[in-house]
């Protein structure tokens, strides 16, 4: 059995965006949004933040070796409290910054990931990120799997929750869940998701951001 080594959420939302062939990242598939909820999901799981229905509620300043968490983690600190400052979607907008590449980097100093850099035509930049271990985005559905099918596995784990309430905003869950067969696997993501209030907070900025999008 291979030895997984520990991943955060926001990392695990990369590596299941590996294609299962190739072990290539597709970036497409990458969502600055749904990375910072990640993020955010990272703080709660490791209790560096508490939460409620739509607001941060409570800081608690950790050592996490993760620099980008930290840092967010240190500007809600920062945050003076209001009715608006600590709202979930405000801090999936401000979280969504530059997310994407700071943790193909991550994974790529870690060893997990490995970055081919290259020149298109000799002129543009353009990397590649392939996993090096090519079976991450299994061992991930796995993960996924063992949330929605508990009368299987046993009760999952909190992170595995987190992760699979994630793949729903993601709009993984019918790559993983084909076919009407698994619709009532689909539909168990789906409760899974809507009752975690971050996911909740990524799923409205996104449609917000359809909305501009449709506005243009």
């Amino acid at each position: 059995m291979h030895d997984w080594p520990p991943t955060s959420l926001p990392e695990d939302m990369v590596l299941i965006c590996t294609d299962p062939a190739s072990a290539v990242v597709k970036r497409l598939r990458l969502n600055a949004r749904v990375l910072a909820g990640a993020v955010l999901l990272e703080l709660l799981l490791r209790s560096a933040i508490t939460v409620d229905a739509k607001q941060i509620t409570g800081v608690r300043p950790l050592p996490l070796g993760d620099p980008f968490a930290e840092r967010v983690l240190a500007e809600i600190s920062d945050t003076r409290p209001s009715r608006s400052s600590l709202r979930l979607t405000r801090w999936v907008h401000k979280a969504s910054g530059k997310v994407d590449r700071a943790y193909l980097d991550r994974l790529t100093a870690r060893g997990l990931l490995y970055a081919r850099r290259r020149r298109i035509l000799g002129v543009f930049p353009s990397t590649t990120w392939t996993a090096v271990n090519p079976g991450w985005s299994l061992h991930l559905a796995a993960r996924v799997d063992h949330a929605v099918r508990p009368e299987a596995y046993g009760p999952p784990g909190v992170g595995d929750l987190y992760l699979t309430a994630l793949i729903d905003v993601f709009g993984l869950s019918r790559r993983l869940y084909p076919g009407r067969d698994n619709h009532h696997l689909r539909r168990r993501i789906t409760d899974v998701s809507r009752a975690n209030p971050i996911v909740n907070a990524v799923r409205q900025v996104l449609a917000a951001d359809a909305r501009r999008r449709s506005d243009d």
